[in-house]
């Protein structure tokens, strides 16, 4: 009894310590609503989350919070977020694959908000801003009304309209303008591809789908306003901005930063330089195909090397038709005039037969039809890498022309190869 007795005390201690840690959490997030609300009724925070663990947080996030120290206990502080969808909306997976998504903007308690993304591990960072009382009036007048149906849902568009820009613009506008003016052609020479690449770097298939599936229109120049996109950046943004009072002194447009869960600043991550890894796997794998069909009297290496150059060509076929299919039936305008279209040809698609011959051991059909998409394919590639040397084409894939050149060599070598190394090897066996 003694025991039972002793080991119910102590789950009772740790429920109690549980319960005062979650309390004292709450208390810390809502202290610096109430602490700061003795000099001024209405304050306006700019709240930016680090980047989650799932590929839809890389990014990071942020929203508007106003607390009125005036409004009742349960109400007084409100998060404007900018970044909310239903999975289990209508047409939810067609209109993600369409390019034609629905995000909602919402007002949470937040409070409650900002503790969630804290308690999940990602850090938080309120930034009180030195608005005065006509620009928080309009300010809240605009979150308000984009939180209210039917303006609270919106066309979502990654790089131009997204829970960050939707934060950005009303503030700006706010603001008379001010912040987009402050900096008004300046920029840290970041591109929409290299600040999306960055940040979804890891997981790789996230880069690596990212990287092929963006056209040219996402490498040109931005300024610190459109890089803004990205929560980190306007959190940057804002925080060097400088106001012009009514006497003409100046003064930050940022009063003071709180931290939670991180005490370093939200820096945003490096793109990663991989040419050399675009460059030797696409060594590798070309040697793989070719080696093959080179020693074709031995039946392991063809048969590997056809097998494997079958299913690059599909993979690059397949590649080819999702490219084509997002530029001529989506409204993914980032991807359109993609030049990668040229390196994962469907054309290779065709030539699957004339490769799988080679794992199969028997004579192949008259190739003369497989040789033309072969050459024609290896043209359109050519075609593709040449006209980088033009100055109007602006498109950064250096690293999928560094992959796909050596593996479009082999897969034409062994395209237009295949018959006489099958028919060879067939007369060596026999």
């Amino acid at each position: 009894m003694h025991a039972r007795a002793k080991l119910g005390t102590m789950r009772t201690l740790r429920a109690f310590l549980a319960s005062a840690a979650l309390i004292w959490t709450g208390l810390l997030m809502s202290g610096l609503f109430f602490a700061a609300s003795c000099a001024a009724e209405t304050r306006v925070y700019l709240a930016t989350m680090a980047p989650g663990e799932l590929y839809f947080e890389r990014f990071g996030h942020n929203a508007i919070v106003i607390h009125d120290s005036l409004a009742p206990a349960s109400q007084n502080s409100v998060a404007y977020n900018f970044g909310y969808f239903d999975f289990n909306g209508k047409n939810f997976l067609s209109n993600f694959i369409l390019g034609r998504m629905a995000y909602l903007g919402v007002a949470l308690n937040a409070e409650a908000d900002l503790q969630n993304y804290v308690q999940s591990g990602r850090a938080v960072w309120l930034q009180e801003l030195a608005l005065n009382d006509a620009q928080k009036a309009k300010l809240i007048a605009r979150l308000r009304d984009e939180t209210t149906p039917p303006k609270d849902v919106y066309r979502y568009d990654y790089f131009r309209s997204n829970c960050s820009t939707k934060v950005r613009d009303a503030l700006d506008e706010a603001l008379g303008g001010a912040l987009q003016a402050a900096v008004r052609g300046r920029s840290h020479g970041y591109t929409f591809r290299s600040l999306g690449l960055a940040h979804a770097a890891d997981p790789r298939w996230l880069y690596l789908g990212i990287h092929a599936g963006l056209g040219p229109s996402t490498d040109l120049p931005l300024d610190i306003y459109a890089e803004s996109f990205i929560p980190a950046a306007l959190q940057q943004a804002v925080t060097a901005v400088q106001l012009t009072a009514p006497n003409g002194t100046r003064y930050p447009l940022v009063r003071s930063t709180q931290n939670y869960g991180s005490v370093g600043e939200n820096n945003m991550p490096a793109l990663p330089n991989w040419r050399w890894h675009f460059c030797v796997a696409g060594l590798i794998l070309a040697i793989a195909i070719v080696v093959g069909f080179r020693y074709r009297r031995h039946h392991f290496p063809r048969r590997f090397s056809a097998l494997l150059a079958t299913l690059t060509a599909v993979i690059f076929g397949a590649s080819g038709l999702l490219l084509l299919f997002l530029m001529l039936f989506t409204d993914h305008q980032d991807s359109y005039f993609n030049l990668n279209f040229a390196l994962f040809s469907p054309l290779w698609l065709l030539c699957v037969p004339t490769l799988l011959a080679g794992f199969r051991e028997r004579e192949n059909v008259p190739n003369k039809f497989y040789r033309r998409a072969a050459n024609l394919a290896l043209t359109i590639a050519a075609a593709g890498i040449a006209v980088k040397v033009f100055p109007m084409v602006k498109q950064q894939n250096i690293e999928w022309v560094l992959f796909c050149a050596p593996v479009i060599l082999a897969l034409h070598f062994a395209a237009t190869r295949s018959k006489e190394a099958v028919g060879e090897a067939t007369v060596q066996a026999s």
